[in-house]
């Protein structure tokens, strides 16, 4: 149970890593890894249910998962702001290649005309 908790927070450490990398390659790729973490926390709260813990395991599951919890919050402000990062690049672009508004404001960007075909 408490190596399930750990090997969460080893997981979610690779996210928060990825998402300090400069291109998108490493965040996209860190995705299976946020996918495993949250099977290992369904399975740490499967055993949880009705199972007794001595004070100790107790203890160091909490810590383990307050530890997570704080890896979790660096993971939603890094990624928001990366996302305030990349709204501001959006608005400079858009000034850039539609000008400005009425009201001042930079024209938004129009998405790029895409398609996608899967074999």
């Amino acid at each position: 149970m408490l190596t399930r908790v750990r090997d969460a927070r080893r997981l979610v450490d690779a996210v928060r890593s990825a998402l300090l990398s400069p291109t998108p390659e490493p965040i996209e790729q860190s995705l299976p890894a946020l996918d495993a973490a949250i099977a290992c926390l369904h399975g740490v709260q499967g055993e949880l249910d009705g199972a007794p813990l001595n004070v100790q395991l107790r203890k160091s599951i909490r810590q383990e998962l307050r530890a997570l919890g704080v890896e979790l919050s660096f993971i939603l402000r890094l990624a928001a702001e990366g996302a305030r990062f990349h709204e501001g690049w959006a608005r400079l672009l858009g000034a850039f290649a539609g000008g400005y508004t009425r009201d001042g404001a930079a024209a938004a960007l129009a998405p790029a005309p895409t398609l996608t075909v899967e074999a």
